[in-house]
């Protein structure tokens, strides 16, 4: 009897291990607002149907499509594209000189809540000019990640990990959106 509560008490002791050894669970954090000190309570979509309309040329076009079906659709969003003016989100490149963002994320109109009605993501051409195809479509999950709700893992004082929060991170991120941030979409938005 004794080796069986010593060996039960082992494993018990081993499975605590391992569950401190795993990726953070989807609800460490990174998802629910705004990032950039906007002072709205959240970058949230207003539905679970995400209208998206493309002003693009052709490098981020690939890129914000290929983002698209190949992450967000993989979720429980379901994503149309639409004509701008019904989209919940709308994407264009811009030319502004001397920027330093490649891409940037923000709100256009607010729901009476604090939801996003209508957003914007906004490519700078120059700057993104000399990037590879993965590189834009990097950009894009990025972007579009803000445009459902998710943030930088740093904003919320967690590690700015690849490997867990994948396109969300800030510097040198993958182009897939990855499980954890799937898990934070599919539990908003299911």
């Amino acid at each position: 009897m004794r080796t069986r509560r010593s060996m039960f008490a082992l494993g018990v002791a081993a499975a605590s291990i391992c569950a401190l050894l795993q990726a953070p669970s989807a609800s460490a954090g990174n998802f629910g607002g705004c990032n950039n000190g906007v002072s709205f309570p959240s970058c949230l979509a207003n539905n679970s149907t995400h209208y998206m309309s493309y002003d693009l040329t052709s490098g981020w076009r690939t890129a914000t499509e290929s983002t698209r079906t190949q992450s967000f659709e993989t979720t429980d969003l379901t994503t149309i594209l639409t004509v701008h003016d019904s989209s919940d989100v709308h994407y264009y490149v811009e030319t502004t000189a001397g920027a330093s963002y490649i891409g940037k994320y923000f709100c256009a109109t607010w729901g009476p809540s604090g939801i996003c009605n209508h957003a914007h993501v906004a490519y700078n051409g120059p700057n993104g000019s000399g990037l590879s195809t993965s590189d834009l479509q990097s950009v894009a999950c990025h972007e579009t990640g803000h445009s459902v709700g998710l943030r930088h893992p740093e904003d919320s004082n967690l590690p700015d990990d690849p490997s867990v929060y994948q396109c969300m991170v800030v510097n040198g991120f993958p182009r897939f959106l990855g499980g954890h941030n799937a898990d934070h979409i599919n539990a908003y938005y299911n």
